[in-house]
């Protein structure tokens, strides 16, 4: 590893971890205030997050200036693109990829595994999805040989598999893929000096790693300062990919780990957690980080909730995904407050997630499927046709009219139920209808 500096900073909490970035960014800027910091983190959208925030915390002393927040793709195509002009290759599109496959397996010869898909569209994104997935997991060179002699004994299919993606690789020999520049840029990883015009790099916002990221990170820490933010691995959510993470941190990189210190874990709240666990009671502070809201009736209660949840986020500055509400009956109290946290726009997850039944799309396959239990009955028909699930266009432009009128034929009818039923009588009612006109 380049420096003894570098750390990896563990705290339960992200708002933790986000403002010890700051400090951090902070420090870096007050030694020279116009050089380039560079914050490598997890997606697009945390990279527009930390930009504000950093940008209003740190503008105020003058620190704010030149801090670059990228994602995986924008470091990868800085690193790439210190290659010489003789190692440069074109990246292959989407297009290209496709028609490519579609020639090469429009070429396949009658014994083939995969010769009765030579038209099917869907074989030809599947296996360019497959190519990519093996590439980012770094099955390349001798571990790609070991895992195609391994699941070639297994069946025709992976055979078949292996010999299309390696006639691929040949055809493409002149083009990139995307991770065909992200090894470039692992081999390039001691140009980010030159690069970005900096020997520290940040690391924050990531839950895991595919082989190919743990890769660049790796030669990334031979050559820089890291300085990296994780979660706990004991926090419960993190906790089946957390230690992987950490111990990819720790024992391979050598980063020194540092345990952020909060008063989580004092909290009213969390007091009231042990209580509830029957560990021990404790006096509590009227912190605010408990409240107990009562009001007449369920929807007047879940307005008082939204009112509450505004208010910690305007007066108190508590972010909306650091509040959580606690109902004691789920199913009286869910329905209410999705409702009105979507009303009042304040954005949420539900803990226990939503009961497949409670959407529309869900209902009309279930009434559907009643169809066919049911022996095509009258009643299972019109009660698909009438799902306000089913999209309008299904039955046309007249299909308030439409539903009517099935319902109405369907009666006059005498359908009982049976699809043979359905043919014969509505055949009848219609010549019937014929001869009256």
């Amino acid at each position: 590893m380049n420096s003894k500096n570098s750390r990896v900073f563990i705290s339960p909490t992200w708002s933790v971890l986000e403002d010890r970035l700051v400090q951090e960014l902070e420090k870096e800027k007050q030694k020279e205030p116009l050089k380039k910091a560079v914050v490598l983190v997890g997606s697009e959208l945390l990279a527009r997050h930390l930009e504000r925030t950093v940008y209003f915390r740190l503008s105020p002393k003058g620190l704010g200036i030149n801090i670059e927040f990228l994602v995986f793709p924008g470091l990868v195509e800085k690193l790439y693109y210190t290659v010489s002009v003789s190692e440069y290759k074109r990246e292959a599109s989407d297009l290209i990829r496709f028609l490519v496959l579609k020639d090469i397996i429009g070429s396949l010869g009658e014994e083939h595994y995969f010769k009765e898909l030579r038209d099917s569209l869907g074989l030809i994104e599947s296996l360019a999805k497959e190519r990519e997935d093996l590439k980012d997991g770094l099955v390349i060179g001798e571990q790609w040989q070991l895992v195609k002699k391994n699941l070639g004994r297994t069946s025709k299919k992976f055979n078949g598999l292996f010999e299309i993606l390696e006639l691929l690789d040949q055809r493409l020999l002149d083009y990139e893929s995307a991770v065909d520049r992200f090894l470039v840029a692992i081999d390039k990883a001691s140009n980010f000096k030159s690069a970005f015009g900096t020997e520290k790099i940040f690391i924050y916002g990531f839950y895991d790693y595919t082989s190919v990221q743990m890769e660049l990170i790796r030669a990334l820490a031979k050559e820089l300062e890291l300085k990296v933010f994780m979660v706990s691995p004991e926090s419960e959510f993190f906790a089946s990919y957390g230690k992987r993470i950490q111990d990819f941190y720790v024992r391979d990189l050598g980063l020194v780990s540092e345990k952020l210190l909060t008063d989580y874990f004092a909290t009213d709240l969390t007091k009231l957690h042990k209580a509830l666990a029957g560990l021990k009671q404790e006096e509590l502070k009227n912190d605010e980080s408990l409240r107990i809201i009562f009001a007449p009736g369920i929807e007047r209660e879940a307005k008082e909730i939204c009112r509450e949840i505004y208010r910690l986020v305007r007066e108190k500055g508590v972010k909306f995904e650091e509040i959580g509400v606690l109902v004691r009956d789920y199913n009286s109290y869910g329905a209410v407050l999705a409702e009105l946290f979507e009303r009042y726009k304040i954005p949420f997850y539900l803990e226990s997630g939503k009961d497949l039944i409670s959407f529309g799309s869900v209902r009309a396959w279930l009434n559907l499927f009643e169809i066919l239990v049911q022996d095509y009955s009258r009643e299972s028909v019109i009660k698909f046709i009438s799902s306000p699930a089913l999209k309008p266009e299904v039955l046309g432009k007249e299909a308030k009219e439409v539903r009517a009128l099935c319902e109405l034929i369907s009666r006059e009818a005498f359908i009982v139920k049976g699809k043979q039923e359905w043919a014969e009588r509505l055949g009848g009612y219609l010549a019937n209808l014929k001869k009256r006109v």
